[in-house]
């Protein structure tokens, strides 16, 4: 092949993939719907035809240096520095969502506010025993 033929090919290629990317967001967005969570958990099971369906919820949070800086000075270090990295990220997540739930409302005020919480889900598909599940 030629690059002329490459350089066709692989933007077809990215196009198909694109395109299928997309189909296959709409799809788990649709099998997620399916899904019925046990009380407390972020995971759930089902099958379909065959297939073991898994749908996960996930939380990505986005910390805010400014704000975890500025919280930081306000509760100092022997309240921030158990629950923070010195990156600021949480050293543990169940720490924080401890402090978070029980910190005068203030305090907790300081912590979310440098938060950002994008909600995501997760699904993956394996051909398999439907009564594996």
């Amino acid at each position: 092949m030629d690059k002329q033929e490459l350089a066709r090919e692989s933007f077809e290629l990215h196009s198909k993939i694109a395109e299928l990317r997309e189909r296959l967001l709409a799809i788990n967005a649709e099998l997620a719907k399916f899904a019925e969570f046990p009380e407390g958990k972020n995971t759930a099971h089902f099958s379909a035809d065959g297939y073991n369906v898994k749908v996960t919820h996930s939380e990505r949070w986005k910390w805010d240096q400014k704000k975890l800086n500025a919280a930081r000075n306000i509760l100092g270090d022997k309240v921030f520095l158990p629950l923070f990295k010195f990156s600021w990220e949480p050293k543990r997540k169940t720490e924080v969502d401890g402090f978070i739930k029980h910190a005068p409302a203030e305090q907790s005020r300081l912590i979310t506010d440098a938060l950002t919480i994008t909600p995501g889900t997760q699904v993956s598909v394996e051909k398999g025993d439907s009564n594996a599940l």
